[in-house]
């Protein structure tokens, strides 16, 4: 860090945002009698508000409760504090720390590459890509792609692979429009005698699980998490169901609670349980206006682009943002 030119200061608030990560790790929530979830160690959490330079009590309500809002013919109406069970208070939590160190990884690529167009005449700029290749375990790494940074613990099949082998399926499919069909278009047009090769276009698999009309895999995922989204087995069923309707598309098949995608590099069969968990979305608005609310300009700094509290858009799932960052 010396090297690159990072300050002591600079050096200092990259290890608190770490510090921050691992600590909010150490967040533990039990259930209350009601199904409400209270933290077991408030401790743990004043640490946690110490390194972002935010008021105590506040870290304990944003990650046990959630600000509703309702809405009266287009017009703002009650606002409401909703309690979170386990299950909700953990995944926000998780996005949380998630979203720190993905942020200040970025930060310090960025850095890293001021350093560089400064050293000479000619600009030198270093970009990350994470190439996993196509993935079909029994139990494999899993992989928070969302963000591009590994998170090792082990299970089966699930949204990180799918989102995965969904990359490299598009990265086939550029190969084959650049490489394969392009080319012996222009051979075509040149009149250039050649032996003709044959390959599967796998247009139609990433449309299996890109697509919104009709309804590829993430979309399905999209509305099971939007309608049941509070019970995470149950937003796994909704899932299951609306799957089943892709069951027309030669390259899908559902299996109980699981699924197979016919990929152009071979089947998988992919396990439902967690998967639209996973996709949520959980760095909930509370969670960003704590971070606004921070004394820490290097914290806030890390958290530009904040959304639009009045917007009453949907955020974005992980889905999502693979669809739109899959070419990194």
């Amino acid at each position: 860090m010396d090297v690159i030119g990072l300050s002591a200061d600079e050096q200092n608030e990259i290890f608190k945002m770490l510090a921050i990560v691992l600590w909010l790790g150490n967040v533990q929530f039990e259930e209350m009698d009601d199904g409400n979830s209270k933290i077991v160690d408030t401790g743990v959490t004043d640490f946690v508000a110490y390194l972002m330079d935010v008021d105590g009590i506040l870290v304990q309500k944003v990650l046990t409760q959630r600000v509703m809002e309702t809405t009266r013919g287009g017009r703002r109406g009650s606002v409401y504090n909703v309690p979170l069970n386990p299950s909700q208070a953990s995944a926000g939590r998780d996005a949380l720390a998630k979203a720190i160190y993905s942020n200040l990884f970025e930060w310090i690529v960025s850095r890293i590459n001021v350093s560089m167009k400064t050293r000479g005449a000619v600009a030198h700029v270093i970009g990350i890509l994470d190439i996993f290749g196509f993935e079909i375990f029994e139990v494999s790494a899993d992989s928070v792609l969302v963000v591009l940074y590994l998170t090792p613990v082990f299970e089966d099949n699930s949204f990180e692979q799918l989102c995965i082998n969904y990359v490299n399926e598009k990265l086939q499919q550029i190969f084959i429009e650049l490489t394969l069909k392009t080319e012996q278009e222009e051979y075509v047009r040149e009149q250039i005698k050649w032996t003709p090769i044959k390959f599967f276009n796998n247009k139609i698999v990433c449309e299996l699980i890109e697509e919104r009309r009709p309804p590829g895999i993430f979309a399905a995922l999209n509305d099971a998490c939007a309608t049941a989204h509070a019970d995470p087995a149950a937003a796994d069923n909704s899932f299951t169901q609306r799957a089943a309707m892709l069951a027309s598309n030669p390259h899908f098949e559902t299996r109980g609670a699981q699924f197979l995608v016919r990929h152009y590099a071979g089947d998988v069969m992919y396990n439902v349980a967690g998967m639209t968990d996973k996709n949520k979305d959980s760095l909930i608005k509370d969670l960003l206006d704590l971070i606004g609310s921070s004394g820490s300009t290097f914290l806030q700094a890390l958290f530009p682009d904040r959304p639009d509290p009045n917007s009453k858009k949907r955020p974005p799932t992980a889905g999502d943002r693979i669809k739109v960052g899959w070419a990194f």
